[in-house]
């Protein structure tokens, strides 16, 4: 069994437990305690090289960038948002790439939102919230609450041009180049259904389809949002 197949299990104890179903004795015992450790290493793992988060987030990241430098120099003055719609385990890895990863398997209908802003000095800046569920330790009850989150060394409203230095090293801007794959582009709109790439050379984490403003996922539990 791999720790991906522990996330699996703990995701169907999730959904039981969200619909009032009664889990088995021998589920009781191993969630959520036991099996919290290893399931936080199977929404790691992806990422957890540099080259391993190149490799996962750097196409992604190339977009959002370009979306955030067009937006600030008026080239897309008339877009005010994008949104993604993705699964778990890119989520996790979007949050771990910046640092902010918690080790807490996102849940349902959880929402990141990268916002684009104008500071009092007239100078864009980038925050990211994220929207997920969270104990509140008053009532003991698990609520939806958007936090602010605080990028590694930068502050909560994050300088655009500091933003961008810090993503540089995972930014991707050629797949095809990137993977050693000289057959197909997945730069060119028409080959957008096509990984790019043979197994033996990259891995199957091609997630993005950048030209199509969507990812491409076997299950949605989550957004992002470029405001």
């Amino acid at each position: 069994m791999e720790f991906r197949d522990l996330a699996e299990l703990w995701n169907s104890f999730v959904i039981e437990s969200n619909n009032k179903l009664a889990l088995h004795d021998w589920a009781k015992n191993i969630y959520p305690k036991v099996l919290a450790e290893p399931v936080a290493l199977a929404y790691i793992l992806p990422t957890w090289t540099p080259e391993m988060k190149k490799t996962i987030g750097g196409r992604f990241f190339k977009h959002l960038t370009d979306l955030l430098t067009n937006k600030s120099n008026g080239t897309e003055k008339h877009r005010n948002m994008t949104v993604f719609s993705m699964d778990d385990y890119s989520m996790a890895s979007i949050l771990d790439i910046l640092g902010l990863f918690n080790s807490i398997a996102p849940p349902f209908d959880s929402t990141i939102m990268i916002e684009l802003r104008k500071s009092p000095e007239d100078n864009y800046v980038v925050t990211v919230l994220y929207h997920n569920e969270t104990l509140n330790n008053t009532e003991g009850k698990a609520e939806r609450i958007v936090h602010l989150l605080k990028l590694p060394n930068c502050t909560e409203a994050c300088p655009l041009e500091k933003f961008k230095e810090i993503l540089v090293p995972y930014l991707v801007d050629n797949w095809s180049n990137y993977c050693q794959d000289s057959k197909s582009s997945i730069d060119d709109p028409k080959n957008m259904n096509t990984t790019g790439a043979t197994p033996s050379e990259c891995p199957k984490f091609n997630w993005f389809q950048g030209s199509t403003n969507r990812i491409a996922t076997k299950h949605h539990v989550g957004n992002i949002g470029l405001l």
